[in-house]
């Protein structure tokens, strides 16, 4: 196996560890604002938090849902957590 094979199967294997939790269903998880100009496709759910502006949809789609705001909240957290971990694993 090739040295760029070796790395690519160590750095996926770190990255399985890394858990996304609520954020994982998420497509697309803004702060403040999410905004779409044309044809975009998202693939899983769609929300903000602690913003409320999502504009464009549609002419974009999306394949999820729009979750409750404790959904929300619980999906921010946890992608702030996770950004962390990958910091230090990373950083």
């Amino acid at each position: 196996m090739a040295a760029g094979g070796i790395a690519g199967f160590a750095l996926q294997a770190y990255a399985a560890v890394i858990d996304l939790g609520a954020a994982g269903s998420f497509g697309v998880l803004g702060g403040s604002a999410v905004s779409n100009t044309g044809p975009t496709a998202i693939v899983g759910d769609l929300g903000v938090y602690p913003g409320t502006a999502i504009t464009g949809f549609p002419p974009g789609t999306v394949s999820g849902v729009a979750p409750s705001d404790v959904r929300l909240k619980q999906a921010h957290d946890d992608a702030a957590a996770a950004y962390a971990v990958a910091g230090r694993a990373y950083g």
